[in-house]
């Protein structure tokens, strides 16, 4: 060992003795340094990282060399072997230590940047272009000294920074593929992505780190599966059936891996559902439009039916609380979506039961598509870990739309019953019947119920046939057109008639009508029922012409007015044997189509006329809809149920206040809930009375159906 000037580094021949004063320099020179270089990198804008980390990198190379140089003058065998030790060491140090965390989201931040700066190589600018390619060389070189053996070798570092940067731009690439219309959204054109993802690996340098085509396909699809999760309700209960092409794909990648994500769906959908379709202000026939959307979308999305199951068993279990949900369902089953569940039922012929009765059951003695079964066999898959052992597989398979909907009775025969009641009022009441389709219908949901359970409806659409024949056997008879609905009282839901005097030039038709039906009969009488039907009138009134389908007794009430011109109230109750409430109510809609008129002066209506001039006439050469008649026991049922909102003002006048504008359906949905059990609650009409009593008190206003809070209004 010599000595030199008090400027001179010693200069030593003993390499172990060098290594030493070379990790003294490291440790106590560079590491400060180097630690104060990273935060400020890491503060750096993204498109300054990756030359401030090459400059870094390379000058702390370039200054271990120096100091060994210097240390290790004219041997520079040993200089070499000592290089790679420092170098090794310093990477121990500088990548490996306490600020190893934040070397690897520095080292990440610059692979995404240099990745965004490889997608754009192919654009036409050329300058740009050259510029990028320079900024890749120095990742490029910045890398290979960081992963040289013979340098700082810190390949777990980069590789580690990698990965997160791989998953980072795949997770990009996934949110902005599933950011467009959920139409265009397409998961089978993975190739090209991950082939660049590959590409741009090989050119930073890490051809060792290259991922496989398999690891990048798996590593996509389950970004596809996690960002495609936050949007699962939209696609299952709002988009679908738009969303089919996106729920197959969200199949094929769960299936491709290994179920990935399955509880991920499962949880946030039931948190959805459970946060924007189950809430006291979702109509009952919207959330049966979700419940339908969820059992198809579903059913498509998991063969095995396993979510399914459990995310339409928590809409069931809240819409089973529902005082109208009976009815909705029947008439969404057989009105609304009855064209859908058609096919349905004509394509699969699985009959129906009732999933208590078969909790244990083994599937073998479960009737069902077995054919399909045997055919399918090859296909086979095994439940989920998530299924109910309990539960029987083939009932749950075979479930579609239909099947779920009745489930939500708990019993088929309540499905029946009610289904029945609405076949009574359809061909009774309905403008616009059609038999035929209801025999067709029938005939599909004999496919799913035993020929004894549905004969009562079955007999009901025989009378409407029967009725058609003897139209035509007594039509040369009748002074008039009559089509006569002839049912066998037995075997249909009880009717409420209404009983009043009808005029007699309908009565002397309807007579001869019954006496041709004697006449083909025999023995067997008709008892005209008043409250149901239509009759079809042609209105003249000062040259104005309009043919109108009224009731029976807005038609009684209007014949009157062909004898004179002024009635009162009480003289047309007395000549119609109608009660007075009646009466009036069917004045009031034939006030509104312009045809009579009440006194004025008068407290009450008492005093009507015959209106003279085209007035309002006009309303009634348009389409009416006309209200249901109702008894007086209903009417005072509903004056009643009006009145029994007043408990709820108060409520309702800050429920308002805070959702405004508000429609009345919404109030009848919350109205509706607040019903005791086993009662069905107020009604719309009673609700929409009671919101227009407040509108006449000036406590509320009303636009277009929509309720305001009038804001000066007194306190009451």
């Amino acid at each position: 060992m010599t000595s030199s000037s008090s400027n001179e580094v010693v200069v030593m021949r003993d390499p172990e003795k060098g290594y030493a004063l070379c990790r003294e320099f490291v440790t106590a020179t560079i590491l400060p340094r180097f630690r104060r270089a990273v935060v400020q990198m890491l503060t750096l804008p993204n498109h300054y990282i990756i030359s401030a980390l090459h400059e870094t990198v390379i000058s702390i190379e370039n200054v271990i060399d120096k100091k060994i140089r210097k240390i290790m003058v004219g041997n520079n065998h040993s200089a070499e072997y000592l290089r790679t030790r420092v170098l090794h060491f310093a990477g121990n140090i500088l990548f490996k230590s306490d600020i190893e965390r934040k070397m690897k989201m520095l080292m990440s931040n610059a692979f995404k940047v240099s990745f965004l700066l490889y997608e754009t190589l192919e654009e036409k600018d050329n300058e740009i272009s050259v510029c990028h390619e320079s900024v890749l060389v120095m990742l490029r070189e910045t890398v290979m000294h960081l992963i040289d053996p013979n340098s700082f070798d810190v390949m777990s570092v980069v590789f580690q920074a990698h990965n997160q940067a791989v998953w980072h731009i795949i997770a990009n690439m996934a949110k902005r593929k599933c950011a467009i219309s959920t139409e265009l959204i397409s998961l089978s054109d993975n190739t090209k992505r991950c082939q660049r993802i590959t590409d741009w690996t090989v050119i930073i340098g890490l051809s060792r780190l290259k991922p496989t085509k398999k690891t990048l396909q798996q590593a996509m699809e389950k970004c596809f599966i996690t960002t495609l999760a936050e949007k699962i309700y939209n696609f299952v209960i709002v988009e679908y059936p738009q969303s089919s092409g996106v729920i197959d794909d969200l199949r094929c990648c769960m299936q491709n891996n290994g179920g990935f994500g399955r509880m991920l769906l499962m949880d946030t959908l039931t948190k959805d559902v459970e946060q924007r379709l189950l809430q006291v202000g979702v109509g009952t026939t919207e959330i049966l439009e979700g419940y339908a959307s969820a059992v198809e979308c579903l059913r498509r999305l998991d063969p095995t039916c396993v979510i399914m199951q459990q995310i339409c068993s928590i809409i069931r279990q809240y819409i089973k609380q529902r005082p109208d949900t009976v009815r909705c369902i029947i008439t969404y089953i057989t009105g609304e979506k009855r064209e859908e569940l058609s096919e349905q039922l004509a394509m699969r012929r699985t009959a129906f039961l009732d999933e208590e009765e078969l909790v244990g059951v083994n599937d073998e003695l479960v009737p069902g598509s077995d054919d399909t079964a045997e055919r399918n066999w090859m296909d086979w898959l095994p439940d989920p870990p998530d299924a109910n052992p309990c539960q029987s597989r083939r009932y749950r398979q075979n479930a579609d739309v239909f099947n779920m909907l009745v489930s939500v009775y708990g019993s088929k025969e309540i499905f029946v019953k009610e289904y029945r009641e609405l076949l009574a009022e359809r061909l009774t009441k309905s403008w616009n019947r059609d038999p035929q389709f209801e025999q067709r219908y029938l005939e599909l949901l004999k496919l799913r119920f035993s020929e004894g359970e549905l004969q009562q409806c079955e007999v009901m659409l025989k009378d409407m046939r029967d009725s058609e024949h003897i139209d035509c056997l007594v039509d040369n008879l009748l002074p008039f057109p009559i089509n006569a609905r002839i049912i066998s009282s037995f075997f249909w839901p009880k009717i409420e008639n209404e009983e009043f005097t009808m005029p007699q030039a309908l009565m002397i038709g309807l007579d001869e009508y019954a006496r041709g039906f004697e006449a083909h009969k025999g023995s067997r009488k008709l008892e005209w029922m008043s409250a149901v039907g239509s009759i079809e009138l042609e209105v003249e009134l000062d040259d104005v012409k309009a043919v109108v389908a009224v009731s029976p007794a807005h038609a009684a009430v209007l014949s009157l007015f062909t004898k004179k011109e002024t009635w009162t109230v009480d003289e047309m109750a007395a000549e119609l044997k109608m009660d007075k409430r009646n009466v009036k109510k069917r004045l009031e809609w034939w006030q509104n189509s312009g045809v009579v008129y009440a006194s004025a002066g008068e407290s009450e209506a008492k005093t009507w006329h015959l209106a003279s001039g085209t007035s309002k006439m006009e309303r009634l050469q348009v389409e009416h809809d006309m209200e249901e008649d109702i008894s007086d026991d209903d009417k005072n049922e509903d004056m009643e149920a009006v009145d029994a909102l007043e408990q709820y003002w108060i409520y309702t006048k800050s429920f308002i206040a805070n959702q405004e504008p508000v429609k009345a359906e919404r109030l009848h949905t919350i109205f509706r809930m607040f019903a005791s059990p086993g009662q069905h609650g107020p009604t719309l009409e009673d609700v929409v009375a009671f919101l227009q009593r407040k509108v006449k008190l000036n406590l509320l206003s009303c636009v277009n159906g929509l309720y305001k809070v009038v804001k000066d209004a007194p306190a009451q």
